[in-house]
């Protein structure tokens, strides 16, 4: 999933979510039925240090249970070092993908229940479940090594999600809490003809290059 189909898919989410709500009459403001959407972000660990991931969702919202979309994207910048030469490649040394930044971005379904506290406060909690891909995009003038030297393989998101909410007006609540990133890779093999026991195929990333326990926080608008 790329950054132009991630904004679609955001943008998608919210209006959405507005329309929903706009649909919603005045006495349904407050009782759990409607729709929402925002931007949403999550603080983790990434590789080694702390990543950013940054997206935006939208549901509808009936009884308090409510079921959209979202999509997500990393916006901070991590690296994986590693040697790489593509059999259809007729360069000496192949290429390094350590000046790279990784690509990681997913999006899918969304779904969870509110809980209502008192006042202007609640309990949501939810699930996500994503689809797509983590990678590299090497900056080359060489167009056709840089067709060869895309790496995108696929992902799968499950992401349990609790979050606190506060409402200071009917249309806007603030959300902060906790949720587990658990992403599985697909294990692409890529042939590489460089290196100790070439030729062999091998895979870029795992699991634990991505999943771990987040701080998750978001704004959403709508009716609640």
């Amino acid at each position: 999933m790329n950054l132009k189909k991630l904004s679609a898919t955001i943008f998608a989410c919210v209006f959405f979510a507005q329309l929903t709500s706009a649909q919603s009459n005045s006495s349904s403001l407050s009782n759990g039925n409607g729709g929402f959407g925002g931007i949403l972000y999550d603080i983790s660990p990434m590789m080694g240090t702390t990543g950013i991931v940054q997206g935006g969702g939208g549901a509808y919202l009936r009884n308090n249970f409510f079921i959209g979309g979202y999509g997500m994207g990393l916006v901070t910048n991590h690296y994986k070092a590693l040697n790489y030469k593509h059999p259809d490649d007729n360069s000496v040394n192949g290429w390094n993908y350590g000046g790279d930044p990784v690509q990681f971005s997913y999006g899918g379904l969304w779904l969870g229940k509110i809980f209502p506290l008192k006042n202007e406060l609640s309990l949501s909690a939810s699930g996500m479940f994503g689809w797509g891909s983590a990678g590299w995009k090497p900056v080359m003038s060489d167009r056709r090594r840089q067709k060869l030297y895309r790496i995108e393989e696929n992902i799968f998101v499950m992401q349990p999600r609790v979050v606190a909410t506060y409402q200071p007006l009917r249309w806007m609540r603030l959300e902060a809490g906790l949720s587990y990133r658990a992403v599985f890779t697909s294990n692409k093999q890529f042939l590489d003809v460089s290196g100790p026991g070439a030729p062999r195929f091998r895979n870029f990333f795992e699991s634990g290059d991505f999943s771990a326990p987040s701080f998750s926080f978001g704004i959403m608008f709508g009716a609640f």
